[in-house]
């Protein structure tokens, strides 16, 4: 059999319209686009020929069960029968999710279509005939001489490993620009490099509400008395619809347009219009107010319902939508304390003693942040730095002694080793930090029970009790409420310039408010039901990108705890100066002749459970640090 299976000159929209004729069934219901008039733009974006699509992409954020799955299936089918020879990945964002799409999405659409199905199944070996491969491998289906692999983008190899000629992107919501970005680098060798993404948004200028924004942004302006027509879905607010009302006429409600007053009888009438015509690629935005089987009174009651708004958001008006309660931090919220910095006095700084340091760490990129305690009890940041080395935790150590690092936090994964190391190298004042479900507390500290047996069978040199365990969502919940309650302070955010990578760009850029607070941006706190326990389940969310520097600000603030408590963190009068909750009790002086030779209750250091070196609680029996001085008998 050739490579090319379908006519040269056979559109992809007269393929399928052809298919329906044919009796196409698509689960269950025959195939047709004939109420589905808005929906033939999509179709006809799909290129005829390769040398057509070559490095074109089509973009579409849309409402969900719109039957954008089955627009994508049929377009993969047709490239791979009708390009010549081509490799195509379908992603989604899980392996469960690829076998699922692979043998109850593609495969009941590809029995259906008998020129396909006949290339799935032909014989796999002349010599014996007869002879079939079957329907494949559920992540591997093989259609005449060419590939359609069905992956996932959370894989550390599914991302990068086959070169691809396509690629498609489904429920995109669910995956990191990063990984998608990989992905992408499958096309770099490939004569087409096409390029598909579909998905219901989720949060604003994240997953594909990114990529929406920079297309050409087509939405559809559906026929009314304005000139120009109206978008329907500019009139769904957050709290109220505006673009539904009850049609005396006919007795129920229908689409009307807001300024007007039309009733839109008919919502596949009506033209598409490019917002932004310069647009790098085609973008589409698709809502339900453009599906044949949603009514308007049916669109209007759900959003009455709704107890989940971004849910219905995302999935009805097929928008992008995140509650002030998920995103704390803002550009309003950061400013303020920028403001209040400067009141303060807040300025980098390049040195000093008794600091505190987050490190969170991936491989041979790291993120620090350094702050120190001022004197009315908030907290400055005073240093944040972005290490790509091959020995990030070298670069960690000169930060230890440039700033006196009374005592840090890095995050033990994945270079657990090297961390391990770093926290040996300054013993007690470096800790490793992992996560796990604490019940009610929300940290809990290594070195406040005695070692473990099976720490006792590690490596002499790698053995540490210098660990913490945090409740993820507890301890970000803390440190975004600083932020929001200006307990936590920035000198002048473009005073700090450092080389970054910025949309794969490397340059000068001013790191705290290009870098820093776009990490802090992109992180959400979601409360959400769990279906397996029926209960509510607290998440915290990446948002488009992995925030390094929001997970080592949250390191900081785990210090913060065990140095002050948590009863300074909310509500300080930034006017009156409070004292150290310590101070009442280092004027006793305790020690216990018994003690192990070593610990800190026999330091100089020490007293009444707070460690003046370092400017934390600590317990008398805990093991020494690097400051450690005998106490004079």
């Amino acid at each position: 059999m050739d490579d090319v299976e379908l006519p040269e000159d056979l559109s992809f929209i007269d393929w399928v319209e052809d298919l329906g004729r044919k009796g196409l069934k698509v689960d269950g219901n025959p195939f047709t686009l004939e109420d589905r008039g808005a929906a033939r733009f999509l179709y006809e974006l799909i290129p005829a020929s390769a040398a057509e699509a070559r490095r074109r992409r089509v973009v579409v954020m849309k409402g969900a069960q719109l039957g954008m799955t089955v627009w994508e299936m049929l377009a993969l089918i047709y490239m791979l029968l009708k390009w010549g020879r081509c490799w195509v990945g379908s992603f989604v964002p899980d392996r469960t999710l690829a076998a699922v799409k692979s043998s109850r999405r593609l495969l009941p659409i590809l029995r259906a279509i008998p020129e396909a199905y006949a290339r799935l199944t032909e014989v796999a070996d002349s010599k014996k005939p007869g002879a079939s491969r079957g329907e494949g491998n559920v992540m591997t289906r093989q259609i005449g001489e060419n590939m359609l692999f069905f992956l996932w983008t959370s894989g550390k190899v599914s991302t990068e490993s086959n070169p691809m000629d396509v690629v498609s992107f489904d429920e995109v919501q669910e995956m990191l620009l990063g990984e998608m970005e990989k992905t992408l680098e499958r096309l770099s060798g490939s004569r087409i490099g096409f390029v598909l993404m579909l998905s219901t948004a989720k949060w604003p200028d994240a997953d594909i509400d990114y990529h929406y924004r920079r297309g050409t942004r087509h939405r559809f302006h559906h026929a009314c008395g304005c000139e120009g027509g109206v978008v329907l879905d500019d009139y769904v607010l957050t709290d109220r619809i505006e673009c539904v009302g009850f049609d005396d006429a006919v007795g129920d409600y229908q689409y009307q347009c807001p300024l007007c007053k039309t009733f839109i009888h008919d919502n596949q009438a009506g033209t598409w219009v490019a917002e932004d015509p310069g647009g790098e690629y085609v973008s589409v935005h698709f809502p339900q107010t453009l599906s044949p089987q949603v009514t308007p009174r049916e669109f209007l009651t759900s959003f009455a319902k709704a107890q989940d708004k971004q849910s219905w958001f995302n999935r009805k008006a097929g928008k992008p939508y995140a509650d002030p309660s998920q995103i704390p931090i803002t550009d309003a919220v950061l400013h303020a304390c920028v403001e209040a910095g400067a009141q303060a006095g807040v300025v980098w700084e390049q040195s000093g003693s008794g600091y505190y340091m987050g490190i969170d760490q991936m491989g041979v990129y790291s993120v620090v942040i350094i702050r120190k305690r001022l004197a009315d009890g908030r907290g400055a940041v005073v240093h944040v730095e972005e290490i790509r080395t091959a020995d990030p935790f070298a670069r960690c150590d000169v930060l230890m002694d440039l700033y006196g690092v009374a005592m840090c936090v890095v995050e033990s994964l994945p270079n657990y080793n090297d961390a391990q190391r770093f926290a040996s190298r300054h013993k007690g004042r470096a800790f490793l930090a992992s996560y796990g479900d604490l019940g009610e507390d929300m940290l809990r500290w290594g070195d406040e029970v005695n070692v473990s047996t099976s720490d006792r069978k590690t490596d002499k040199d790698l053995r540490t009790r210098y660990t913490v365990v945090l409740d993820q969502y507890k301890m970000m919940q803390i440190a975004m409420r600083r932020m929001v309650d200006k307990q936590l302070l920035f000198a002048n955010p473009d005073a700090l310039v450092a080389e970054s990578i910025v949309k794969g760009v490397q340059r000068p850029v001013a790191v705290l408010r290009e870098v820093v607070w776009e990490h802090f941006k992109r992180t959400a706190l979601v409360v959400e039901d769990d279906p397996e326990t029926r209960k509510k389940r607290r998440k915290v969310i990446k948002v488009g990108i992995d925030p390094h520097f929001s997970y080592a600000n949250m390191l900081c603030d785990a210090v913060w705890v065990r140095s002050h408590g948590t009863s300074l963190m909310y509500w300080i009068d930034n006017k009156t100066p409070i004292p150290d909750p310590m101070q009442a009790i280092q004027n006793t002086i305790m020690q216990s002749q018994t003690l192990p030779d070593g610990c800190c209750g026999k330091c100089s250091a020490w007293k009444a459970g707070w460690c003046s070196h370092r400017e934390l609680k600590v317990k008398e029996r805990a093991p020494g640090c690097g400051f450690f001085i005998a106490r004079a008998n």
